[in-house]
């Protein structure tokens, strides 16, 4: 997300912070909390505070609003209004990206997953919606609708306007989603054929054993004496397979280790 919106505040906590953005987002939605407060101590202090923004932040990172955390927080309408504002005043990056991905796919009956392979995903009832929006510009529909709204919820033209603004706010959400995923299926994709081929050229097939997949993981089974470098080996290959899709910041990964710093032995044979 930070690198897609190209947000300067989440680049720069993901450079040169402490790499927490929930804690960042804690601060800016509770002022309460000390800005100069580190991460580690913020958790402790501010669990409860910094669990909330948490979630504040994935409404808003996928195009949710004010509404949203009201309705899915049990707030008032002023304080989710006060979070919401505080939040894109903070991040106005990602508020213009947000709106930028809105209005693309309206205006282009698609959504961008990513420039640079091309892929893009097609509103199924695009024309439709078009349609629709253009009978909203008949003389008298507004005061027709608000008449009848009044009156009767179940009317046609109430249900066709409460229908349509849905279905545009569903793909408003999925136009800022949609990308994001799709970009981290492309990472994990080029992971994998760049894993695979280097297995292939070690001649590693069915002795390194690629087991489970899950989202953006590649766990795989490998003897013991190898263990440690096809694990080295593949943190690498994920690495610089982000790099090829997020280059604002890093797109790290981990290692799954024991407590011990040792590897899981139920993935070693």
């Amino acid at each position: 997300m930070a690198d897609m919106a190209n947000d300067k505040e989440m680049i720069n906590e993901l450079t040169y912070g402490e790499k927490d953005l929930h804690t960042l987002t804690a601060k800016l939605v509770f002022p309460y909390i000390p800005k100069e407060m580190p991460a580690k101590e913020v958790k402790k202090k501010f669990h409860e505070e910094r669990s909330k923004a948490k979630g504040y932040e994935f409404a808003f990172n996928y195009a949710g609003n004010a509404s949203t955390i009201q309705r899915n927080f049990g707030l008032t309408a002023e304080r989710a209004n006060n979070i919401y504002n505080s939040y894109m005043s903070g991040f106005n990056g990602l508020k213009a990206y947000i709106d930028l991905r809105k209005k693309d796919w309206w205006e282009k009956g698609y959504i961008n997953l990513n420039p640079k392979v091309g892929f893009k995903a097609n509103i199924y009832d695009y024309p439709y919606l078009k349609k629709v929006q253009e009978s909203f510009s008949e003389p008298g529909f507004w005061e027709y609708y608000r008449e009848m709204k009044a009156i009767d919820r179940h009317c046609s033209t109430v249900e066709k306007v409460t229908e349509f603004f849905k279905r545009r706010s569903d793909s408003d959400r999925q136009s800022v989603n949609y990308p994001i995923q799709h970009t981290g299926a492309l990472c994990y994709m080029v992971s994998m054929i760049n894993f695979f081929e280097y297995l292939r050229k070690k001649d590693l097939l069915f002795k390194v054993l690629i087991t489970v997949t899950p989202y953006d993981e590649i766990n795989c089974e490998a003897p013991a004496e190898i263990a440690e470098t096809i694990a080295n080996v593949l943190y690498k290959i994920m690495v610089k397979s982000g790099e090829l899709f997020v280059k604002r910041v890093k797109l790290d990964a981990d290692i799954s280790r024991l407590e011990d710093g040792t590897l899981p032995t139920y993935w070693i044979h």
